[in-house]
Order: structure tokens, then sequence, then C-alpha cells
């Protein structure tokens, strides 16, 4: 079963209620703390989510942010993160796939964490411009991803920021290596649109198209 499916994601969330323990694992409070050291109080009027999950980094973003529009691929997904989210008058969840209905925007902010890595490469790459495309001049896209290995995953972290440096047309800003000698860490990476760059994308190719 594919993990970018919507099946696969269902079949997660009907095992556990928060399947990668995005509520209370370290590793994932210490990847929230690094994301919003990039997210300044009021710095970023709308941003988007993807794979929101459970929605604890969504009410984290929501803190700063002025809206913010999450999404995830499977409906338990998007039931627990309207429930974490439920005191916040600034966040629009829903489900829906980057594959299949990605928000129009325009967004100052993108963050792509934890969700590259289901996607083969040249799904990845075609995402890389639609995400660009969305993205306001100046706006900017961090990516986090997780280092280690996992069966689940179509292509491993390290790969997935490979990808995105070589085909996302923005101005790379950052590069954090968050990874010690004794566990797997992360790797962060950061973009800016740049005010003219995107005026026309470069044209996907029709093979690189899913």
């Amino acid at each position: 079963m594919s993990t970018t499916s919507r099946e696969f994601s269902e079949r997660r969330y009907s095992e556990t209620e928060d399947p990668w323990s995005f509520a209370s694992n370290e590793y994932e409070q210490q990847r929230y703390a690094t994301i919003l050291g990039f997210v300044p109080h009021g710095r970023f009027r709308r941003a988007f989510e993807p794979g929101c999950s459970v929605g604890e980094l969504t009410a984290r973003l929501a803190a700063r942010c002025g809206f913010v529009t999450a999404t995830d691929g499977a409906d338990a997904a998007v039931e627990a993160a309207r429930d974490r989210c439920s005191g916040l008058d600034n966040v629009d969840v829903h489900q829906g796939s980057l594959l299949d209905a990605m928000p129009r925007g325009p967004f100052d902010l993108i963050v792509f964490s934890e969700i590259g890595y289901n996607f083969v490469a040249t799904q990845l790459i075609e995402l890389a411009h639609e995400l660009a495309s969305r993205i306001e001049p100046r706006g900017q896209l961090i990516a986090v991803h997780w280092t280690g290995a996992s069966p689940d995953h179509v292509l491993p972290g390290r790969v997935v920021h490979e990808i995105l440096r070589e085909h996302l047309p923005m101005e790379h800003l950052h590069h954090e290596n968050h990874e010690s000698d004794d566990r797997d860490g992360f790797v962060l990476d950061m973009w800016r649109r740049r005010e003219s760059t995107l005026a026309s994308l470069p044209h996907v190719p029709q093979d690189l198209r899913r």
C-alpha cells in the first residue's frame, strides 16, 4: 500500500490516535522548537502546513501567524487536529492530499515537515514547483525531515532535501543538520521567494508528472 494513499493514513490512525507520537515524543518537541525559531511572532500573515497530523505543530504556528491552513490525508487526523485547535479562530483544518487538492494560497509561509519522504522523486520535484507557485514574493518555505530510516518512507530525509535544494525555484537561505553520534536527528532548510523569480516558473516536463 502506498504511503501517500489515504488508505495507508487511515489504517495508521485506526491503530492508534497519534501513530507517530507527535504530542509527546522528545524528538518532535525539539523539531517544533527548531521550526518556531524561524517563525517570529507577527512575521507571517498566512501559513500553510500540509500533513498536519494531529495538529500539534499547527497549534504552535497559529500562536505566531495570522492564519494557518492545515491539511492531512486522513479523516481521523483531521478530526484530531480540529480538536487540538478547537479554541483557535485563526486555523482551518481540512482533509486533502498535496497530490490531489493543494490549497491555492497565496501564502507567505509554508512548513513542509515530515511529509516529503512519502513521495517518489518525480512527484517531489513537481510538488516543489507547485508549492513555490503558492508563495508570495519574499514569502518563505521551511522544510524539516527526520534523517533516520523507516520502511514506510519512499525517500530518505536527506534525499528529500537534496531534491528540494536542486529543484525548488526559490532562494536558499539556511541549512541546519540536527544529528548526534548516538541517534538520528533531522535536517532543516529554508528558502525565500525572490521578488521577481517566480513570475514564470519553469515548466515541469510531462515525463516528470505523476
